[in-house]
């Protein structure tokens, strides 16, 4: 017997979602073109002194609305190497007033989903980019403390 789906299948099939660069963005959330132009804009050129005055060339965009409403899971399934982590910004990202999206790892951690603040988006790819940190390093403290836990686990099982 097949296992229940844990996502409700889109209307129409999703297309695939290719990326040349570092990391993608996926609109999924479609209810404010205001907000999204302002993620946008946080994403690219966050006001905090960081290196890089502009890191819109280290982001592919996603923004079509056959994607709308689209699981972590639907937009996992149809990414073909979305380097380390997928960014999607779905509609809890366009109702926060502070706009974090939602990142999705690829490579570890998978399944750890987690909410950065779009001002450390563009620095945390491009680290991992640069492979010089963990994606855990850009996660928050319970996130961490589960996946410590969960590995001290798997070396702690015996053959018994």
């Amino acid at each position: 017997m097949d296992p229940v789906p844990r996502h409700t299948a889109p209307a129409r099939p999703l297309p695939p979602l290719t990326e040349e660069t570092d990391s993608l963005i996926v609109r999924t959330g479609f209810g404010d073109d205001a907000a999204w132009e302002r993620l946008l804009e946080t994403v690219y050129r966050p006001d905090g002194g960081f290196p890089i005055d502009d890191y819109g060339d280290y982001f592919v965009v996603v923004d079509d609305p056959v994607i709308e409403g689209a699981a972590p899971e639907q937009v996992m399934a149809v990414v073909d190497d979305g380097g380390d982590v997928v960014m999607i910004a779905d509609g809890t990202t366009m109702r926060d007033e502070g706009l974090p999206l939602l990142a999705v790892p690829m490579n570890t951690h998978i399944g750890h989903t987690f909410r950065p603040a779009p001002d450390r988006a563009g620095i945390m790819v491009v680290n991992l980019g640069l492979a010089d940190t963990d994606i855990s390093s850009f996660m928050d403290h319970e996130i961490r403390k589960a996946l410590s836990w969960s590995s001290s686990r798997v070396g702690s099982c015996s053959a018994g």
